[in-house]
């Protein structure tokens, strides 16, 4: 249903509706400002600020009336711009100070982000084996994979229903054996 209403709002924002921008922006900006502060590691506001100037970004070039809507959703559009604007500002952070003192910092923060994401990795990865084949393969296409929950159910012969039951069993129990709320 997210999937249609994207594209629905897409297809208003390229007729020149200006609200459906908004839209956009009060349905994504809440899930990206989290995605931003966990990678940033930093201030609400520091990652508000970050989400804001995507979105600002789309606007003045209007990148959102041209994005066609394939297997990747509106919302992981924004998932991958949020990283790249992440990426983008530790680079420029990186070129604004000392670069020895930056560099050994930066390689310890690196490693400690390396190995937290390997641990976490490995968990989700031993967590997704133990699930039945149906949830492990809807998780893994949604969220390793990013395709949208109408492509999913296609692929699967099942209703988009029976794969949001699916996600929402699986996520709900991945979040509790990490102990994730």
């Amino acid at each position: 249903m997210t999937d249609t209403n994207d594209e629905i709002l897409l297809s208003r924002l390229r007729n020149g509706d200006t609200t459906a921008f908004d839209e956009i922006y009060l349905r994504y900006k809440g899930p990206a400002i989290l995605l931003a502060r966990s990678l940033l590691r930093s201030s609400m506001h520091q990652a508000e600020d970050l989400v804001h100037d995507i979105f600002e970004e789309w606007w003045e070039k209007e990148a959102l009336k041209g994005l066609k809507l394939s297997n990747l959703s509106l919302e992981g559009y924004l998932k991958k711009a949020v990283r790249y604007k992440c990426a983008d500002y530790f680079r420029k952070r990186n070129k604004d100070t000392n670069r020895e003192t930056t560099y050994g910092a930066q390689e310890e923060i690196q490693t400690e982000i390396t190995h937290e994401i390997s641990d976490m990795e490995q968990r989700v990865a031993t967590f997704l084996q133990k699930l039945q084949p149906m949830p492990k393969n809807v998780i893994t296409l949604k969220y390793l994979e990013e395709y949208k929950i109408k492509d999913i159910a296609a692929q699967c012969g099942v209703t988009s229903q029976v794969i949001r039951n699916h996600l929402h069993i699986g996520m709900k129990k991945l979040r509790e054996k990490l102990g994730v709320r």
